[in-house]
């Protein structure tokens, strides 16, 4: 090979290698533009637009710059990317909001689930807090959500959760009820079980219950423990004077409730037959064992029961407060049972069990 070819080969060497490091930094001039260049600016577009410099770069790590960009801006939406949350499917909810954990995305969907639309949940989130918005899972009328949430405002300042406007019909779609054996069934005024519907059943012992009274066996083993343990802490203990009611019990009460106290006030205060906890063999009306004339809400016995009945697997299932939600008035002697599980949940929710159990185990 001569020394010209020689010269000519490692020309062309070194040409293809300055082509080739040509093509390498441009490559990674291009990926540099990509990786921080644009990242930057959407940055910069963003902070211009107000949001933080810690929101700005979440927003685009999610690949949501475009997005933000299209809209105005969101100081709900600002403080959340702050948190580097995660917003998936959740987006228009973060905007709204914040402090959001899995029950207010599991409330969210719920309520999609039940109908309501999308855009007037998110209004019902702007404005409203979480106990604010639950009832909704129950009311069965809300149809105009701006109403509800301008009603609500309105009145949330009360001790006791009131509002202008009623947004329940009572015992309309009624719901006939699959499975009505199960422990946590529920049953209210849309949810009635079979007029047939026996539930297996125990005697109670007088010690604990008026005579011919009965429970479900699971029932009546923890209402015993639950009664030891108020005397074992120096109380006089409590006795249920109604446990279980058949269909046509219920239906006698009822009609006499009627008869004598008028429609409105039997509908407030008893279950039409078929809707009744006490059908389920897991409800009971009970009363103070030394003071059995006492209003049972002013009674020692009361009040040890407010922080311990959970703990055996009941919960007070028409608390004051929440007469609208319930559909019945304040009844401090009535007690459901459900299971030391399930009971302490619904006691740490602070919820109703209609809402409670619509929001978690529908």
């Amino acid at each position: 090979m001569t020394v010209q070819r020689i010269r000519r080969k490692k020309r062309r060497l070194r040409r293809k290698i300055k082509y080739g490091l040509f093509v390498i930094l441009t490559i990674a001039f291009i990926i540099a533009i990509f990786l921080v260049v644009i990242p930057f600016i959407d940055q910069m577009r963003l902070s211009s637009m107000g949001y933080s410099r810690e929101s700005a770069k979440n927003i685009v790590s999610q690949k949501l710059t475009k997005t933000v960009l299209s809209r105005e801006y969101s100081a709900a939406f600002d403080t959340n990317m702050i948190k580097e949350i995660d917003v998936k499917e959740y987006l228009e909810l973060y905007y709204v909001t914040v402090d959001i954990d899995d029950t207010d995305k599991l409330l969210y969907d719920r309520l999609q689930d039940l109908g309501y639309q999308q855009m007037a949940v998110l209004k019902v989130f702007s404005a409203l807090t979480f106990n604010e918005i639950t009832p909704l899972l129950v009311f069965n009328s809300a149809e105009d959500l701006d109403i509800y949430i301008a009603d609500v405002i309105a009145n949330r300042d009360q001790e006791i959760f009131v509002l202008s406007n009623n947004y329940t019909d009572h015992y309309e779609n009624i719901k006939t009820i699959d499975d009505s054996s199960a422990i946590d069934v529920l049953i209210n005024k849309y949810r009635a079980t079979v007029s047939d519907y026996v539930p297996d059943l125990v005697d109670m012992s007088v010690q604990y219950a008026s005579s011919g009274q009965q429970l479900q066996t699971e029932a009546y083993q923890a209402f015993t423990k639950m009664v030891d343990a108020m005397k074992s802490d120096g109380l006089g203990g409590i006795y249920v004077y109604s446990g279980y009611r058949s269909y046509q019990t219920q239906e006698r009460i009822y009609n006499n409730y009627v008869r004598s106290k008028g429609q409105q006030w039997a509908d407030r205060y008893s279950a039409r037959p078929g809707h009744s906890e006490h059908q389920l063999g897991l409800a009971v009306d009970v009363t103070a064992t030394k003071s059995p004339s006492a209003a049972f809400e002013t009674t020692p016995e009361y009040l040890w029961l407010q922080d311990n009945a959970y703990r055996y697997g009941f919960i007070m299932r028409y608390p004051e407060d929440s007469e609208l939600i319930t559909g019945y008035g304040y009844e401090p002697w009535h007690y459901r049972y459900l299971g030391v599980e399930l009971a302490t949940k619904v006691y740490q929710s602070g919820l109703t069990y209609d809402e409670y159990k619509i929001l978690y185990g529908e």
